[in-house]
């Protein structure tokens, strides 16, 4: 289960705005278990808060692929969507 501890730092970091280093943890959580869609989404919305807004919903969607029940990764994307100038796709 060491996946969840690197995400879980990934999050304190996050919450630190120590975004090199959140980022590095969510990896290396998707390296140690690629099918874990929590690290994919948080890794998005690191992406999404550095202005990345492309590569966020490339990890949003599979993040989605992963857990299609996944609701907070939804809003997450139709905000991004919107935001970047496609409303439409967003509902």
């Amino acid at each position: 289960n060491y996946f969840q501890a690197y995400n879980a730092q990934g999050l304190i970091l996050y919450a630190q705005k120590q975004y090199d280093e959140s980022s590095e943890k969510y990896k290396k959580a998707i390296e140690l278990s690629p099918s874990y869609a929590p690290a994919y989404y948080n890794l998005g919305v690191l992406k999404y808060e550095i202005g990345e807004k492309n590569e966020a919903l490339k990890l949003y969607d599979k993040a989605l692929e992963l857990d299609p029940g996944y609701w907070e990764v939804y809003n997450n994307k139709g905000l991004t969507l919107n935001n970047i100038g496609y409303p439409e796709e967003a509902i």
